[in-house]
């Protein structure tokens, strides 16, 4: 299914939005490696710090050590958007 919701938005011109879903999703073999390689058509990705670091244990348990770097892209990004728009309230 997300593959089909992948390919459609790519041939559409469409933006292609992703919810990490929760940590569970990770339990699924391969479910990390194929999100990984649909990482670069994915427009924005939804997520909490607990389904990052999910997501990243899943990559490294699947073999792919990159997922180190994108946690660490991830938090560089969460820390400059919360220097901008300040602590929730």
């Amino acid at each position: 299914m997300i593959a089909l919701a992948d390919m459609y938005s790519h041939m559409n011109g469409v933006t292609f939005a992703f919810n990490l879903c929760g940590e569970y999703v990770f339990d699924q073999e391969q479910f990390a490696t194929k999100l990984w390689n649909m990482l670069q058509r994915i427009d924005i990705l939804f997520g909490n710090a607990d389904e990052l670091e999910a997501f990243v244990s899943a990559l490294e348990k699947e073999g792919i050590a990159e997922g180190k770097r994108l946690k660490d892209a991830a938090t560089s990004i969460s820390n400059e958007v919360f220097h901008v728009l300040g602590p929730y309230r």
